[in-house]
């Protein structure tokens, strides 16, 4: 009887790790998605800006995500650094 009690009992526990995991997967894969977002329309944004002589400017639009947001910055930079070496 305690066997099956256990049994069961690590069953559950397994069941409530893999629901878990597959959660996080599913969060760190949005981060993945929403970074991946803000950084190609980041490099678009720097490489237009440095190209048309507008100035260096990364600051990210209003109401994104803090995820977005760095993906933003990052991507401004190496758009606008390989923008001024287009030049």
């Amino acid at each position: 009887m305690t066997k099956i009690v256990l049994v069961a009992l690590l069953m559950s526990l397994m069941a409530v790790t893999v629901e878990l995991s597959i959660e996080q997967q599913a969060q760190a894969d949005s981060y993945i998605g929403r970074f991946g977002e803000g950084y190609n329309a980041g490099k678009e944004e720097g490489a237009d800006d440095a190209l048309g002589d507008n100035g260096h400017n990364s600051r990210c639009p209003p109401n994104d995500s803090l995820t977005w947001c760095a993906g933003y910055k990052a991507g401004y930079e190496v758009g606008y650094l390989s923008g001024n070496t287009i030049q």
